[in-house]
């Protein structure tokens, strides 16, 4: 996982969020999932708010992307080891553009925060059909 350049997530939350900040301020991207597990098929997805609490305390806007398989791969309760009988295609699809500076900066940030992680949820849902 080092090698690859993967943050551990299972670290202290406070050495996490410090490494991932450090990967922001030196130019680099993190790709995270926000649901903090794996995705239940045909459910509305249930954000935490790591994600928002990181770009707040970064000051790194977010960039929506979205995975699409054509066969079930990777939910929650799938063993990750054991892949489709069948080829799995994913498409990635971009989407929308999260910027902080709508997220009122005079506000404290667990309401920043919230505000964010409702925003970012409510788009994932409608996209994926549960709206």
């Amino acid at each position: 996982m080092r090698s690859a350049g993967y943050l551990r997530n299972d670290t202290d939350p406070e050495v996490f969020l410090e490494e991932a900040k450090n990967q922001l301020q030196r130019g680099e991207n993190i790709i995270i999932f926000p649901e903090g597990t794996r995705s239940i098929p045909n459910t509305p997805l249930k954000l935490v708010r790591g994600l928002g609490n990181l770009a707040l305390a970064s000051n790194a806007n977010i960039q929506s992307l979205t995975l699409l398989c054509d066969t079930v791969f990777l939910t929650k309760g799938q063993k990750w080891y054991r892949p489709p009988a069948t080829v799995t295609t994913i498409e990635l699809k971009i989407g929308d553009y999260f910027s902080l500076e709508t997220y009122a900066p005079e506000s404290p940030r667990s309401i920043r925060v919230r505000a964010l992680m409702r925003d970012i949820q409510n788009y994932y849902n409608r996209i994926l059909g549960y709206e």
